[in-house]
Formats: C-alpha cells, structure tokens, sequence
C-alpha cells in the first residue's frame, strides 16, 4: 500500500476510536449519575475502586451527566434538541458538561445562565476550552462567589488532610475542629 493511502487508513482509525471513546464516556457518565448521590453507603467508592479511578473521576462522570439532563429539561424541553447537538460536536467533551456544572455550582448560576454558556462554548468551536470557561464566566457574570464557596473548598482540602495517615494526633485534633467550623460556614 502507498504510504499515503497508509495514513488515511491510520486518520480514519484513530479518529473513529477517539469518537468511540466520548460515546463510550457519556455512558460511563450515565451509569454513574445512577450511583452517586444514591444512599448505598459507600457505593461511590466501591464504584470508583471497580473502575480503577479517584471518587472525583466518578462523581465528576455524574455530575456531568446530571447537568446534561438539567440542560435538557429547560423549558420543558425547548432546548433539548441544541444540548444533544451541542454534546455529539467534535470539540465539546464531557469535561465542558463537568466544568459547567461546576461553574453553576461555585458561582450560583441559573440553568439558564449555564444554558448561555454552553451556548458560547458552541458558537467558540472548540476556542473555548475547559480551561478558559473559568475567566469566561467571570467576565460574562461577574465574579459571585461568596464566603460559603470558599469555605467549601477549604473544607475539602481540610478532608484530604485529615486522610493523611501520618497526621499526628494533636494536629488530626486542630484540624477536625477547623473542619466543623468550615462545616458550619459552607
């Protein structure tokens, strides 16, 4: 075969399993929005140890999903048609859907807000990555976090520490009472 019927072959190949890959994400995704946030003790991390993956992966796969169908429920549907499109384009992952929801979760967006952004995310195609929607969202909303986000984040990091297996015990002490405080802040 000629070197550059060769390479054709080769683009139609990893393309073709770089697309199989999102289809096969989103149904992870589904699988695991049916788990997280269920109320079998313990069923996130026994999902995410099966998996070979972080908590975070897992919830990050659901939360994703979660907003996906928010997106589509808007005015009773409306919009459903443009949030499906929006998910099969070449240029918008998952990861895009997971940074959303997090974005309407730190900066108290409306599902309408969200809406308008995956919207920008589309009509940027693929300029606006995931990376880029922090600053986007900033400068189209305003910066809205208030001291209850901050409080949030300080409180996971508090609780990746006090997992430390080399935490002392006066220190575990301190910081399980920051920990209730932030607790009581967030």
């Amino acid at each position: 075969m000629h070197p550059e019927e060769l390479r054709k072959i080769y683009v139609a190949q990893a393309i073709k399993a770089y697309r199989r890959k999102d289809i096969e994400d989103w149904i992870s995704a589904v699988w695991c929005s049916k788990v997280v946030g269920g109320y079998d003790r313990g069923a996130t991390l026994g999902l995410a140890d099966d998996m070979g993956v972080s908590t975070d992966t897992v919830e990050d796969r659901a939360h994703a999903y979660t907003l996906f169908q928010t997106l589509c429920g808007i005015d009773h549907g409306k919009f459903r048609q443009f949030v499906f499109m929006a998910r099969r384009a070449p240029y918008i992952y998952l990861s895009h859907f997971r940074a959303l929801y997090d974005l309407k979760n730190a900066y108290n967006l409306t599902e309408n807000q969200v809406l308008e952004l995956l919207m920008d995310i589309v009509q940027h195609e693929g300029g606006l990555s995931t990376r880029k929607l922090d600053a986007h969202t900033r400068q189209k909303y305003g910066d809205t976090r208030g001291w209850d986000y901050y409080a949030a984040r300080a409180m996971k990091e508090v609780h990746k520490a006090l997992q430390a297996p080399d935490l002392l015990g006066e220190d575990r002490k301190y910081l399980i009472e920051v920990y209730e405080w932030l607790g009581e802040k967030a």
